[in-house]
Formats: C-alpha cells, structure tokens, sequence
C-alpha cells in the first residue's frame, strides 16, 4: 500500500499452508519490477508482524529498504 495516497500496491492469493512472513520475498521483487517499470522508485516497506523474520529483514537490508 502507498501509504501517503492509500492505494493498494499489491494484491496476491497464496496458499494457507504458508506464513505471511515466507511470502514477503516474492511480494517486494514483484512490486519493485513493477514500480520500476512505470518509473517509480520503492523507498520503504510497511508490514505488519506476520511478515516479521529474521530471514525478512536480511533480505530487505539486501535490497536497501
């Protein structure tokens, strides 16, 4: 979600046999592709708990988010 203008960025069905937190990864590459694409840069990533790991922020820290 742009959270200054309130519009979703995202929208994806997955399985329920996975954590919030194990599809993170597939969500910011897709939205950065996609940004990217329209000439827009990604800045920050909001997430609630769900998406919360060690693994996650490694791999945000990676992207330089």
């Amino acid at each position: 979600m742009d959270t200054a203008h309130h519009v979703i960025t995202d929208i994806r069905a997955y399985h329920a046999d996975g954590k919030d937190n194990q599809q993170l990864p597939d969500i910011v590459d897709r939205l950065r592709k996609r940004l990217w694409q329209q000439g827009l840069v990604w800045e920050n990533c909001v997430a609630d708990t769900g998406y919360s790991s060690g693994e996650n922020y490694a791999f945000l820290g990676g992207k330089g988010t």
